[in-house]
């Protein structure tokens, strides 16, 4: 769920380091790794001699909202499970994804894109991003929930 969403957000955003970047998440993962192995096979970096800093900086912001939206999606899934009164470790991505698409558009979407900001902001502390960097994801948001919710219907 958080490598769907970052990816969303990248998208939303127009930002092209990004997406290639949790593109090829996205391809290790469905070629059997496991999340964090992936994301650490791609975000390693040898810095050599002529290396701009932009390639470090998108891998960092693109981090951030992985890891931002790991911790939202647990807390999501939580109070989706507290809301049913059921656990819903088995159910599907696809079953996960119609429910938050009907939030999406619902009197929670503000709720919902509060906490996802909260999230990538405390996660991306943790992996000391400047705050600035993280202006384009964070503005994305919003339009991304939306999109979300739209195609939900």
């Amino acid at each position: 769920m958080a490598l769907w969403f970052s990816r969303e957000i990248s998208a939303t955003e127009g930002n092209t380091t990004q997406e290639i970047l949790l593109e090829d998440v996205a391809d290790r993962v469905k070629e059997g790794g496991d999340l964090a192995g992936a994301i650490k096979g791609v975000t390693g970096h040898d810095p050599r001699a002529g290396d701009f800093g932009i390639e470090v900086l998108g891998s960092l912001v693109a981090m951030a909202l992985i890891e931002g939206l790991k911790v939202f999606w647990a807390a999501y899934i939580k109070e989706l499970e507290e809301k049913a009164g059921k656990s819903l470790a088995n159910a599907t991505l696809d079953y996960i994804k119609s429910l938050f698409k009907k939030d999406a558009i619902g009197p929670s979407a503000s709720e919902i894109q509060a906490k996802m900001k909260g999230a990538i902001k405390d996660a991306a502390a943790k992996l000391n991003v400047d705050p600035a960097a993280l202006d384009a994801a964070l503005g994305a948001i919003g339009p991304t929930v939306a999109a979300a919710g739209a195609s939900g219907n």
